[in-house]
């Protein structure tokens, strides 16, 4: 019994294969503001360094289990972070996934109140370069909102953001259901507001979020201007 549990488990779990990895938290993104600056993300993987394997249709059934569990209690829906992440043995897989939990959440849905699905506008920017077109194509209906990150940079003259707002509106606007944006300028894996732009700067930046079509979310402490947590000893920003 016990021998069978123990190869179900590994079943779920897969060790990463890249020796860069072997030794430190391997990333959560690719994050240009930790170019010159040492970061320490606030989390960890579990255990040692294994993912989980989603083309398991045991852990997709637990998975489901999951989700019910929290639908029952009431909550609003699911916000699936770093889809590009996802480690399956093929990646229209991830299509076959997301269409399972539409599926869960439509169960829970009713007339008035359909529960949300929430994906990163760079997750399916991800998606779309690495998935067959087709398969991709089946994906977008499945949302409802898009949680897209607008990074601030300054290009000489201006901020660029009206560019960077268009950009992701214009990708959104090629598929028959458009999704609801929420816009957002940083959160737990990245610089604060404040570290980006200064405290002088971080009201108007918000005032601009209040004013973008669609919604917008906040990291907490950004709307009093808080700043990265620095360890004084290895300068480490947390």
């Amino acid at each position: 019994m016990a021998s069978r549990i123990i190869l179900q488990l590994q079943e779920f779990f897969l060790p990463t294969t890249d020796a860069s990895e072997a030794g430190e938290e391997p990333p959560l993104e690719n994050n240009p503001d930790y170019i010159s600056r040492t970061w320490t993300p606030p989390h960890r993987t579990f255990g040692n360094h294994l993912f989980l394997n989603w083309s398991n249709p045991l852990l997709q059934l637990e998975m489901k289990s999951i989700m019910e569990l929290w639908l029952s209690q009431g909550i609003d829906g699911f916000y699936m972070k770093h889809l590009e992440n996802f480690h399956v043995s093929d990646t229209d897989h991830i299509a076959v996934i997301l269409h399972h939990m539409r599926q869960i959440l439509d169960n829970y849905s009713t007339n008035s109140t359909r529960k949300l699905l929430i994906v990163s506008h760079d997750s399916i920017k991800h998606l779309q370069d690495i998935m067959d077109p087709l398969t991709f194509m089946t994906i977008p209906p499945l949302i409802d909102m898009v949680d897209a990150s607008l990074n601030l940079k300054y290009n000489g003259s201006n901020f660029g953001v009206g560019e960077e707002v268009e950009e992701i509106r214009k990708f959104w606007s090629q598929f028959p259901f458009l999704p609801s944006i929420v816009w957002h300028l940083g959160g737990v894996e990245t610089l604060r507001l404040n570290g980006k732009i200064g405290g002088d700067s971080n009201m108007a930046a918000l005032f601009l979020l209040s004013i973008l079509p669609g919604s917008f979310s906040t990291f907490y402490g950004d709307e009093i201007g808080l700043q990265d947590s620095i360890d004084l000893t290895t300068l480490e920003v947390r």
